[in-house]
């Protein structure tokens, strides 16, 4: 099984997380050994698809972010879609929201989409019957040519989702990665007529890496791509 050969969602949402995850092993790979990294890389790249390691990795990084996705929404007060399709969620203006609620209850036999009191009256009701509609939705929109943009949302939901669910793998190879090159370049400098300048110079990027992982990959930062996902999920509605 080659690279080439998964499809663009695993690549880009679900290998290309745990790719991020384990870019200060190749860091730390390259400031110990710099010269022999091509050699390294041409006996992985034929190793690791003959093994399936790809898929090994895709799954891991889908499994991770799956498994906490139900923090996430615990943080956001539900579900990207449910809450926007909430009357009481201001992310929407209410012409816009009545609008897709029409929709939906035309495009959905059996489902009545909840009024606003009756969304008060039993918000988790409402909410069960706006996963329903979730649902409908997903399905409705997995022809990827028809509807572009919400594969691309998608895609990039999940990557920072799955992204997320490894934060604290990725924590601790960045800070493995940033100590070993570290510890290398200082090794070096101490030695005769040792190169350190490569592994000093890996250990700002490892550093680097380490601020994203714990200021910057944070559920606000899934919460930005979540939404986008979820308003082209319901803007499909105006093309059904």
């Amino acid at each position: 099984m080659e690279f080439r050969t998964l499809d663009t969602y695993t690549l880009k949402a679900q290998l290309a997380p745990m790719a991020v995850v384990v870019i200060p092993v190749w860091l730390l790979v390259f400031a110990f050994a710099p010269g022999q990294l091509d050699a390294w890389q041409t006996a992985l790249g034929a190793a690791l698809p003959a093994l399936g390691i790809p898929i090994l990795f895709s799954q891991i990084g889908r499994d991770q972010g799956k498994k906490k996705e139900p923090t996430l929404f615990r943080k956001w007060g539900g579900a990207p879609t449910t809450r926007i399709l909430r009357h009481r969620d201001t992310s929407l203006d209410g012409q816009t929201l009545q609008r897709y609620h029409a929709k939906l209850a035309a495009l959905v036999t059996g489902v009545t989409v909840p009024s606003a009191q009756t969304e008060a009256a039993d918000p988790d009701a409402a909410d069960r019957v706006y996963e329903s509609l979730t649902r409908y939705l997903r399905e409705k929109t997995r022809d990827h040519s028809a509807f572009p943009m919400v594969f691309q949302e998608n895609m990039n939901y999940g990557f920072r989702r799955n992204l997320w669910g490894m934060r604290g793998a990725g924590v601790v190879l960045a800070l493995l990665g940033t100590a070993g090159c570290l510890a290398i370049a200082i090794l070096r400098f101490m030695g005769p007529g040792s190169n350190w300048q490569v592994a000093g110079g890996l250990v700002p990027v490892d550093a680097l890496l380490l601020s994203l992982w714990l200021l910057r990959f944070t559920p606000n930062w899934v919460k930005v791509s979540g939404d986008a996902y979820a308003e082209r999920l319901l803007g499909a509605t105006e093309t059904m």
